[in-house]
C-alpha cells in the first residue's frame, strides 16, 4: 500500500469544500483526475473512505481515521519547511 503526499492533501481539500467539484478546484486538477485519484486511493488501501450522497461526500470512520492523520502529517510538513526556510535564512545571514 502507498499513500502519497498528494493523496494527503486531496483528502484535506474534500474535507474542507465537501464536494469532489470544489476540491478539484484546490488541487487545481480536473473534477476526473480527482475523482480517480480519489478511488486509486480506496483501491489501493482496500478500504472504503467516503459515502456519496447528493454530490457530496461524507467520510467514513475510516476515512475520517486517514483524514485525522492526514492532518496531521500535512501540519508536520508545513512546520518542517518553515523550520528548513528558518534555517536557510539564517545559513545566508552568518556568511
Amino acid at each position: 500500500m502507498t499513500i502519497e503526499l498528494r493523496d494527503l492533501e486531496l483528502l484535506n481539500a474534500l474535507a474542507r469544500s465537501g464536494t469532489i467539484e470544489r476540491a478539484a478546484d484546490v488541487v487545481f486538477l480536473s473534477v476526473s483526475a480527482t475523482s480517480r485519484q480519489l478511488s486509486s486511493l480506496e483501491r489501493r488501501i482496500g478500504v472504503a473512505l467516503f459515502t456519496r450522497r447528493g454530490g457530496r461526500l461524507r467520510f467514513t470512520a475510516r476515512g475520517e481515521l486517514l483524514l485525522n492523520h492526514a492532518r496531521r502529517l500535512l501540519a508536520m510538513l508545513r512546520e518542517m519547511e518553515a523550520e528548513v526556510t528558518m534555517l536557510k535564512a539564517n545559513n545566508h545571514r552568518k556568511s
